[in-house]
């Protein structure tokens, strides 16, 4: 009877045990793994880009997810790593909202307000991801409030320290509307530019076909959100597939993939920390 009391005692113990390390899991992925953003920066070495162009400046910046894990006070606090970094260009790759948290007029005054304070010496630009949709008013009175250029199949052009320009092109979410490529890459001038195509799902680079493109800035994939040894990410959402975070090459363009601030569907984030990501461009 004793044996058999100590076997059931053993038992619980190791129930125990199991619990708590569960339980602690969740909640470090839950409010550590969510929070302490991280800056991650790339050097982009490419001989097409105009020399003038040799420690050009980008930072990139994505799924928000506002209302989730992300709160107005960590708004705050990107935007105030952003001017410490000192940027030429910054770049909004998509989803500041989330199709499952009701927005009201105050967060939208906030986040007008805090997104404003972004400084770039030359340009700001945002696109829509697909979350953005269910709340488009919304979205554009915040970005054109805080003097980003919304780019929807559409393109601008960048000068820096010369004469010779590079094109950046902003399309519509991949996930919530047939991308105008034609549009997207227009230009009364015929001549040849260096391109980097913004796009909120990596999966636009699957069609783009006869279209050049020399850079690419996605987001979308959160990285996995879940992140254990030997794989790559746990989640793997529609849009995203296997780019989940970094630099991929594909045929003739460099993709590089945000891993993004927010969470979605689930509030966790493990050994995934939220990021931005700057970049040096540079033509050797």
């Amino acid at each position: 009877m004793e044996e058999k009391k100590n076997k059931i005692g053993k038992i619980f113990g190791l129930l125990i045990i199991i619990v708590i390390i569960i339980s602690s899991i969740v909640a470090y992925s839950r409010y550590f793994g969510t929070t302490g953003l991280e800056i991650i920066e790339t050097p982009v070495v490419h001989n097409d880009l105009p020399t003038s162009f040799n420690g050009f400046k980008v930072i990139t910046f994505s799924d928000i997810h506002y209302g989730r894990t992300t709160t107005t006070k960590d708004v705050e606090k990107i935007v105030k790593k952003i001017n410490k970094l000192r940027p030429d260009v910054v770049i909004f790759l998509g989803d500041l909202f989330d199709e499952d948290v009701k927005i009201d007029n105050k967060s939208v005054d906030d986040l007008k307000k805090i997104l404003n304070k972004i400084n770039a010496s030359i340009s700001k630009y945002a696109i829509k991801g697909d979350n953005d949709y269910s709340n488009q008013k919304y979205y554009d009175t915040i970005f054109k409030y805080a003097n980003f250029d919304i780019l929807e199949n559409s393109n601008d052009l960048i000068y820096y320290k010369g004469n010779t320009p590079i094109k950046i092109i902003g399309t519509t979410s991949l996930l919530k509307s047939k991308i105008d490529f034609d549009s997207a890459f227009k230009n009364e001038d015929e001549n040849e530019y260096f391109t980097i195509l913004l796009s909120h799902e990596p999966n636009t680079i699957n069609e783009i076909k006869d279209k050049k493109v020399n850079i690419m800035f996605t987001a979308h994939s959160l990285g996995g959100l879940i992140n254990v040894p030997f794989v790559d990410g746990v989640m793997k959402y529609k849009g995203s597939d296997n780019y989940l975070k970094g630099e991929y090459k594909v045929n003739s363009t460099l993709m590089y993939v945000n891993s993004g601030i927010g969470t979605y569907k689930y509030d966790f984030r493990w050994f995934n920390r939220p990021s931005i990501n700057l970049y040096r461009l540079y033509n050797n």
